[in-house]
């Protein structure tokens, strides 16, 4: 009767062993396919960046489409769909001559972590434009700017990459804009 006893409960231990692997796993699988989908928009990002900057015009504009959400895999999120934030921002050099680095970075909107970051070296001169609450106009912003692509309905998010070549000098506009 023991040596009964003694295998179900080795049973148990094998049953509930396999079940915590498996469950690893899982959780394992879907951050990791979240990960690999943020990245994939980031660097959609720069390679739409990177055209943009290399176009041999004096002006050139193209807009990059924001997503609504990360499909995710058993994260608890309603219908599988992860939503996030996009952050936009821009890091000087303070050398002449130097590299602007420009950082687009996808945030999980929950806990505003950062789930993942694509930077973007340019010898341009990066400008973030915002749209500034207080005058209600179009500003110049010196720091990161968040979208968050779900905030309206029926609205899609996008943000607006325009080239410009003033006197030898390029520059490029990173504009977040909605539009339906």
């Amino acid at each position: 009767m023991l040596g009964f006893i003694i295998s179900k409960l080795n049973l148990l231990i094998l049953v509930t062993a396999v079940f915590a692997v498996i469950a690893y796993f899982a959780f394992f699988f879907g951050r990791s396919a979240e990960l690999r989908e943020a990245q994939d928009i980031l660097s959609q990002f720069s390679k739409i960046t990177y055209g943009v900057l290399g176009s041999t015009g004096q002006c050139h504009m193209a807009a990059i489409e924001i997503p609504p959400y990360i499909k995710s895999i058993g994260t608890g999120e309603p219908n599988n769909r992860l939503r996030f934030l996009v952050r936009l921002d821009k890091i000087p050099s303070s050398l002449p001559n130097d590299k602007t680095v420009v950082v687009f970075s996808i945030l999980r909107k929950k806990d505003n972590r950062i789930l993942a970051s694509e930077p973007f070296a340019t010898n341009a001169v990066v400008q973030l434009v915002d749209w500034d609450q207080e005058h209600n106009n179009l500003s110049f912003s010196p720091g990161p700017i968040s979208i968050n692509p779900v905030a309206a309905p029926l609205e899609e998010d996008v943000i607006l990459l325009v080239k410009e070549v003033f006197e030898g000098t390029t520059s490029l506009y990173l504009i977040p804009c909605s539009h339906q």
